[in-house]
């Protein structure tokens, strides 16, 4: 091969590889996104996040609410309430002990003592 010919062969390389570039290219430019297209998109994205967000706020505002309805309905049930005072209860105690039938209690100096004492002993 002679100098002539490589470069005809180094040529059509060229040609043939510049012309898969230019396909490739076209390819691509026909894919491209337009201004439109962006903007589609961006207001896709900000009513996802505007929805995203107020469902997140509702969700935690629907959990603080029932947490303090279950802090609420606990601490109703469980602390103890006033309880209102019953009536008294009387309980009669007996005063002192009184017989109904009166003893005699000896004396050591009554009758019954001198005339044990003046009986002779055996």
């Amino acid at each position: 091969m002679t100098y002539d010919g490589a470069v005809n062969a180094f040529t059509k390389r060229l040609e043939n590889d510049v012309a898969a570039i230019k396909t490739d290219l076209s390819v691509v430019r026909s894919n491209y996104a337009t201004k439109a297209d962006l903007s589609e998109v961006a207001n896709s994205l900000i009513k996802w996040m505007i929805a995203t967000t107020i469902g997140v706020v509702a969700a935690m505002i629907s959990i603080a609410v029932g947490f303090v309805a279950v802090l609420t309905f606990r601490l109703d049930n469980t602390s103890p309430k006033a309880v209102a005072p019953s009536a008294p209860i009387g309980i009669t105690v007996p005063t002192r002990y009184r017989p109904t039938a009166r003893f005699r209690v000896p004396s050591r100096t009554g009758p019954d003592v001198r005339r044990a004492q003046q009986t002779p002993s055996n």
